[in-house]
């Protein structure tokens, strides 16, 4: 009887970690959001922390009126590298700025990653960005660090 108890537990919990894996809930890291520089940022894993995934960074300036985000740079260190270029939004062309302009609205890239091993850890995401209007640009917010913990 005891025997059984046991098998019939162990079946139970590989039912479990298996599910949690396959929809995307083990390692998977909370979202990290502030508010700096003139935007409401927010950074998370897209999919959860599974092989080939992306981390998303989403800008979205605060102020009302036709403000921008400009100059957007993203890195990955830590637990997890970059692997390749990060998928940024189509510049548009604006003779009143010097640096790229991505959007007056919310703006979206994702940055895939890949990690040697499927540790927890941490992951620090490195953000330089700047929010414009017509008149005048915020001041750049420049290698902000976002830790985001692997569980």
């Amino acid at each position: 009887m005891t025997k059984r108890v046991i098998i019939i537990a162990a079946a139970v919990l590989a039912v479990i970690l298996l599910g949690s894996l396959l929809l995307g809930g083990g390692g998977k890291a909370e979202p990290a959001t502030f508010t700096e520089g003139g935007a409401e940022v927010k950074v998370e894993f897209q999919n959860g922390v599974l092989a080939g995934d992306k981390i998303r960074v989403t800008l979205k300036p605060v102020a009302s009126g036709a403000r921008v985000v400009a100059g957007l740079k993203i890195e990955v260190s830590g637990a997890a590298t970059a692997d390749g270029e990060p998928s940024l939004p189509t510049p548009v062309t604006r003779k009143d700025f010097t640096v790229q302009v991505y959007s007056s609205t919310t703006v979206r890239a994702t940055q895939p990653v890949k990690r040697p091993d499927d540790k927890p850890g941490q992951i620090q995401v490195k953000l330089t960005y700047q929010v414009c209007d017509k008149a005048a640009c915020t001041a750049p917010v420049t290698g902000r660090v976002i830790p985001l913990s692997i569980k």
